[in-house]
C-alpha cells in the first residue's frame, strides 16, 4: 500500500502543473456541482486514422482499483493521471463521464491512450467508475482544473462518505 502512494504521489509531484487555487474541500451539505457543458465537436481531422499510442502514466494505472489499494490511493493515481493529461495536451478533457473516459483511452487530439482498453474500472456502458461500481463525476472547473467525486461506499453522490480530488 504504502508503494502505491509513493508511486502516485511521486508521478503526481514529477508531471504536475503548479497551481494558485486553493484546494477542494468537502463537507457534507456540499451540492454536486451541474458538469459544464462540452465543447462543439471538432471537425474531422486528417490525422483521425492515426493509431494510439500508449502514455507512460498508464503503468500507473495498474494500481487502479487494486485489492490492495483503497479509495483515496484510487483518487490518487486518477489526479496523476489528469495532471498528465493535461501537460501533454494542454488542458482536461470535458464531457460527461463517458466522453471523458474515451478521451482517456485514446479519443483525444494527439492519440494517446492514459488508461487501457477493457481496464476494469471501466464499465460496460465506457464509464470510468470507482471501486464501489459507481461511475466517477467529473467537474470541469477550467483548462487546467477538473474535480473527480467518487460517490463513496454508499454509492450515493452528495453525501457525507463521497470522496473528492482534483
Amino acid at each position: 500500500m504504502a508503494g502505491l502512494v509513493l508511486l502516485a504521489s511521486g508521478l503526481y509531484y514529477k508531471y504536475r502543473t503548479p497551481d494558485s487555487s486553493p484546494p477542494l474541500q468537502q463537507t457534507a451539505g456540499d451540492p454536486i456541482p451541474s458538469p459544464t457543458p462540452p465543447p462543439a465537436p471538432d471537425p474531422p481531422r486528417e490525422n483521425a486514422n492515426q493509431p494510439v499510442t500508449d502514455h507512460p502514466v498508464l503503468a500507473a494505472t495498474a494500481n487502479l482499483l487494486a485489492d490492495e489499494g483503497d479509495a483515496n490511493a484510487d483518487i490518487e493515481i486518477l489526479t496523476v493521471v489528469f495532471a498528465d493529461y493535461r501537460k501533454a495536451l494542454g488542458e482536461n478533457p470535458v464531457g460527461d463521464n463517458e466522453e471523458i473516459t474515451a478521451c482517456l483511452l485514446g479519443s483525444n487530439a494527439k492519440h494517446l491512450r492514459f488508461i487501457p482498453q477493457g481496464h476494469r474500472a471501466i464499465d460496460s456502458q465506457g464509464r470510468l467508475c470507482d471501486r464501489w461500481g459507481t461511475p466517477l463525476f467529473f467537474h470541469t472547473i477550467s483548462a487546467r482544473q477538473l474535480v473527480i467525486r467518487s460517490a463513496g461506499p454508499d454509492r450515493e453522490h452528495g453525501t457525507p462518505d463521497d470522496l473528492t480530488g482534483m
